[in-house]
């Protein structure tokens, strides 16, 4: 997927992007998002899925319903920022400041802008190159 490769190439070797990939974000809950992005390497999570709450998760083509609830579930659990990445608009959603079962902030971004991850926030990111 272009934005794993992209998010790998502007994070580095401190993180680990995960594509479709588990990890246990509560007691009943192992969600598997399109793509997320946690401490360490992939040496880490050779043996077990990793446990620590991801900082980042991000969402390609959810419906809207579906949408909503995943990002309920991850707010809920202090995932610091939630992307949904909207092909068809080709525009990026931030979601930060997670609240109750909600995120206080949201921005849209267009392909002309720039994303800075709150891991890594000296890490400026094309939201174009995100897209396909």
């Amino acid at each position: 997927m272009l934005a794993e490769q992209t998010l790998r190439a502007a994070l580095g070797d401190s993180f680990q992007v995960r594509g479709e990939q588990p990890f246990a974000l509560d007691d009943i809950s192992q969600p598997q998002p399109d793509i997320s992005v946690v401490r360490g390497s992939i040496r880490d999570y050779i043996d077990e899925q990793p446990s620590e709450t991801p900082l980042l998760v991000g969402g390609v083509r959810f419906l809207p319903t579906a949408r909503s609830r995943t990002r309920s579930l991850e707010a809920r659990n202090a995932v610091a920022e939630y992307w949904i990445l909207d092909l068809k608009a080709a525009r990026l959603e931030v979601h930060r400041d997670p609240a109750g079962s909600e995120y206080l902030s949201k921005t849209t971004l267009g392909a002309q802008d720039a994303v800075f991850p709150l891991c890594a926030p000296d890490a400026a990111i094309a939201v174009a190159d995100l897209l396909p």
